[in-house]
This record gives structure tokens, C-alpha cells and sequence, in this order.
């Protein structure tokens, strides 16, 4: 299964690559100077084939190799507004949407287009709309049929899954415990979960990234508990389990399926989710056959 897998999702992010497509003539109402201030707008542009234009970057971007050589900006939040200027972008693109930034870019005369990082469709909703104001229509289409064909590629080849009740979180459990935040609806990890074939552990959540109480997660009791890090290694598996036991005798420490999946990528709603969602289908199918 793996080796099919990786090679329908290897041709299907082959289109996020950084190669600017054959020069021509520049429209000068077409962003040439761009600056990408989250991981995800990166992401998104170099998929469509723009990093040649990106003179400004999220320092917290590390995706493709050698995006570091552009210059960072920072968060965003703490960016330098003198570094900007220099810059001189002609667009700036940030994930999610911000009053404070809205009025910041604006009063240094600068265009800001806010790209939507909710649920698994606002990925394929930036695509486009980054596509359409490039005028890259179609390469965003293209790039967004291949994420699509990905998402149902790993469909076909990974067991339906067993609807037992899921806690995805953003980290892991500390010890002493303190509240985890946990993905809910509107969050892309939260609709992955539901493809996949499982329930969300704690279905009155209401917000995309919420941080219940211990007290709440142990009555939600889970039957699978999934970590996700934003490092490259995953934690020892009997050591994530002992810091569940803290909160009780829960139904996914006893079964054993507390699990951990480590990478940068899964922070970033973009061009990678499909990689995103093979390695949640793997880790799903491996709890389930415990």
C-alpha cells in the first residue's frame, strides 16, 4: 500500500513544485513582488509555480528546500513595517483574516489579500484564489484537481475506517497535564477525521481549535488518541500513554492506541494536506488494529 500510495501522491504534488512556468510578457496588474506571510501562502505559491516572484517570506516557512534564501518578514505580527516598504511588494498574502492587518498593510499603501485556512475546502478555496488574482487560473486548477485525486487515491487504498471516536490534538500531552488544544469543526484536521471514516471524541466542541478542560477530554473518554508535533520525531509510545493514564483510565490508553504523528506539515493548511491525510489514514488503521 505504501509504495502505490507514494507514487499517485508523488505525480499529484508534482505540480507544487517552484519552477516558474516559460517567461512572459509581465501584465503590470499581476503582483510580480510578492510576499507570502504564512506557511501556507508559501506553500501555495510555489505550487503555482511563483517562488520567483516571493521577495518576502513567514519566517516560520521551512517548505520547499530553499525557501530560506527569501527574505523573512517575520510573523507578520512582529513584522518590520520600514523592511516591507523596501521590499516593495506589489501583494501580500496572509492566512486567515485580520482587522489589525487589514489596517497596518493599508496605511503603508500596500495590497493585502487574506486566503481562507479553516476547513479542508478554504485550501482549495486559497488555491484558486491566489490562481485568480496571478492570473494562474489554471495551473490552481490543475493543483487542486491532483490534491483531490490524492485525497481519494489514499480513499482507495487504506481499510474504511472503524467510526471509533477520535481526540486529535496540537501537541502533547505535558506532564503535569494542562489542556491540549483539540481540533473541531472548521478546522482541516477536523474534516480529514470525518473522511476518514471516524467521530470526533468531543462532538459539542463548537470552535475549530479549542482547549477543553482534562476534566471534559476524560469523560469524553476517546477510543483513539492521536498527537500531532510540529518536530520530525515521534515521542516513545509507552511514555505518550503513561501521560494519558494521569487523566484516568481512558478507553485509548488501555487499547493502546495513543499514537503521535510528527511534522511540520501537518501545521500548514496547504499543498500538503493529501500527505497530511495518507499519514492520519495510516496512523487510524494501525490504532484500529489494536
Amino acid at each position: 500500500m505504501r509504495a502505490g500510495l507514494g507514487v499517485l501522491l508523488a505525480a499529484a504534488l508534482s505540480l507544487a513544485g517552484c519552477s516558474e512556468p516559460p517567461a512572459q510578457p509581465p501584465d503590470s496588474a499581476v503582483p510580480q513582488r510578492i510576499v507570502a506571510g504564512s506557511p501556507a501562502a508559501v506553500e501555495i505559491c510555489c505550487a503555482l509555480g511563483l517562488r520567483e516572484r516571493l521577495v518576502g517570506r513567514s519566517a516560520f516557512a521551512s517548505f520547499p528546500p530553499g525557501i530560506e534564501t527569501v527574505a523573512s518578514v517575520g510573523g507578520l505580527t512582529d513584522a518590520n513595517p520600514e523592511q516591507l516598504v523596501r521590499l516593495k511588494p506589489d501583494l501580500i498574502l496572509i492566512s486567515g483574516t485580520s482587522q489589525m492587518h487589514q489596517e497596518r498593510f493599508g496605511r503603508l499603501g500596500l495590497r493585502l489579500e487574506s486566503l481562507p485556512d479553516g476547513g479542508l475546502e478554504d485550501i482549495f478555496t486559497a488555491i484558486h484564489q491566489v490562481g485568480q488574482i496571478v492570473q494562474r487560473q489554471r495551473q490552481a486548477g490543475e493543483v487542486v484537481a491532483g490534491l483531490r485525486s490524492a485525497l481519494d487515491a489514499v480513499d482507495q487504498q487504506v481499510p474504511p475506517g472503524s467510526g471509533r471516536r477520535v481526540l486529535l490534538v496540537l501537541q502533547p500531552l505535558a506532564n503535569p497535564p494542562e489542556p491540549p488544544t483539540v481540533l473541531g469543526p472548521g478546522s482541516y484536521g477536523h474534516d480529514l477525521l470525518l473522511r476518514a471514516g471516524y467521530r470526533p471524541a468531543m462532538p459539542a466542541l463548537t470552535g475549530a481549535y479549542s482547549d477543553p478542560s482534562l476534566e471534559a477530554i476524560a469523560r469524553s473518554d476517546p477510543e483513539i488518541i492521536i498527537e500531532l508535533v510540529p518536530g520530525s520525531q515521534a515521542a516513545d509510545p509507552d511514555e505518550r500513554a503513561a501521560h494519558w493514564r494521569l487523566l484516568g483510565d481512558l478507553a485509548a490508553v488501555r487499547a493502546g492506541r495513543v499514537l503521535q504523528l510528527a511534522d511540520p506539515k501537518y501545521f500548514v493548511p496547504g499543498p500538503r494536506v493529501a500527505e497530511f491525510y495518507a499519514d492520519l489514514r495510516r496512523a487510524l488503521a494501525e490504532a484500529d488494529e489494536r
